[in-house]
């Protein structure tokens, strides 16, 4: 079993997220560790600040668990 997230990883979880949230396109998460009992996890976490028609902005974060394997295990999105 594997503790590490490789970069073939983070671009595989990175087009799930563009592909599900385009607006997201080219934004870099910020990856974070976190220790299980059982398995390494990763959180990625992605943020973006996005304007809108009536000047006003509009902050997305998309939040994405996957283990050592890159599977998405969990995705959560905030607006």
């Amino acid at each position: 079993m594997g503790n590490k997230l490789t970069g073939e990883h983070i671009e595989a979880i990175c087009k799930q997220v563009y592909g599900r949230f385009p607006t997201l396109m080219g934004v870099r998460p910020q990856v974070k560790r976190q220790r299980t009992d059982h398995e390494d996890r990763f959180l990625l976490r992605f943020e973006a600040t996005l304007p809108l028609p009536d000047g006003a902005s509009l902050s997305i974060i998309v939040r994405v668990v996957a283990n050592s394997a890159g599977q998405v295990l969990k995705l959560t999105s905030s607006r």
